[in-house]
């Protein structure tokens, strides 16, 4: 299990000086696939990914698939409505986490939460925390967030994994003149902030006079 204690890198997190962020970057156990259903389908049989690889990083730019560079030609064929390919490289990734002292009996408390910070997902992710599917987006460059509070409940260093396909429809408003590559491209780690913290519902809406807005904040 991955030692909540130990460095892995640095990491651009908030709260970090607090000790409330605790890195997961550092080897993985992974697996490539030829499409998003026979990748969801190992996850289910709980079948532990075969290799291995590092996070942050290409797959391609560690031994698996081909690294594809595109212009003005989209690298999958153009659709109405899109239809991905039936080839559709899918990386199952898989770590095992344990929290350090002192934040494992915190979370156990309820005084903080555990969310699951990928800093970037080429071109979509599904999260899974012990067995439980928890989340799914689509937005390579974007950062994705998840709360896995209830996979460090029980005893044990929790199962955290990631399913990340190389095509979506997304690819289609994301394609530019740039090498395509996939998989967990940024930091990954885990925030743990205090209980209460969260941001329920943001609202804005322009006033009157077009250049103030007036803010809705629910806590």
């Amino acid at each position: 299990a991955r030692d909540g204690n130990a460095a892995a890198g640095a990491v651009c997190a908030p709260l970090d000086c607090a000790g409330a962020v605790v890195p997961l970057n550092g080897r993985w156990k992974f697996e490539l696939f030829e499409s998003p259903v026979a990748a969801l389908r190992h996850c289910e049989a709980r079948t532990p990914p075969r290799g291995s690889i590092d996070v942050p990083g290409a797959w391609q730019s560690q031994g698996f698939d081909t690294p594809v560079y595109t212009n003005i030609q989209y690298p999958i064929p153009v659709t109405e409505p899109p239809k991905m390919p039936a080839k559709n490289p899918t990386g199952v990734y898989e770590t095992e986490v344990e929290l350090p002292p002192g934040l494992k009996e915190e979370v156990a408390a309820g005084a903080r939460r555990v969310v699951l910070h990928v800093g970037a997902a080429d071109n979509c992710c599904f999260v899974r925390a012990r067995g439980a599917w928890k989340a799914f987006w689509k937005d390579a460059r974007l950062p994705g967030e998840v709360d896995v509070t209830d996979a460090f409940f029980s005893t044990g260093a929790a199962t955290l994994a990631c399913v990340v396909a190389r095509w979506t429809d997304g690819s289609y408003l994301e394609d530019q003149d740039a090498w395509k590559l996939s998989g967990l491209i940024r930091d990954c780690y885990l925030l743990c902030p205090p209980s209460g913290l969260e941001i329920f519902d943001l609202s804005w809406k322009l006033n009157d006079d077009a250049r103030t807005v007036a803010v809705t904040l629910i806590l």
